[in-house]
């Protein structure tokens, strides 16, 4: 067995012992999904720790081990998991109503950081 070979064993088995929740998620999820999860395309050997949560640049998987986010989700979670301001955007927004059957302003305009539509530019 190669060196290369043998620290990856001993990685995996480490990781098989720390995630065996995800382990069973997973293998349930495999009756229901193909490839036993909606994103197929993040799959790993042996099989995916699945994620309860996230604070910041940290997320919890099923299991309980903390794990940092090194990409942000791919890049689309620039300001990190929970983040209070964005939380509380998304809160009254909800509250609001969403996926309307027409345009709506909080689709139609980037936000600024306010319940009212941003205003229009002023000519130069």
């Amino acid at each position: 067995m190669s060196q290369t070979t043998a620290a990856t064993s001993r990685e995996e088995e480490l990781y098989c012992r720390r995630t065996s929740a995800s382990r069973r998620l997973f293998t349930e999820a495999r009756e229901y999904l193909p490839g036993g999860d909606s994103r197929s395309t993040l799959f790993y050997h042996p099989y995916p720790a699945v994620m309860d949560r996230g604070e910041g640049c940290w997320l919890f998987d099923l299991d309980g081990n903390r794990l940092l986010d090194l990409t942000g989700n791919h890049s689309s979670l620039i300001h990190g998991y929970g983040h209070p301001t964005i939380a509380e955007a998304v809160q009254r927004q909800l509250r609001k109503g969403t996926c309307f059957p027409g345009s709506s302003a909080g689709g139609s305009r980037p936000w600024n950081g306010s319940d009212s539509p941003t205003p229009e530019p002023k000519p130069r």
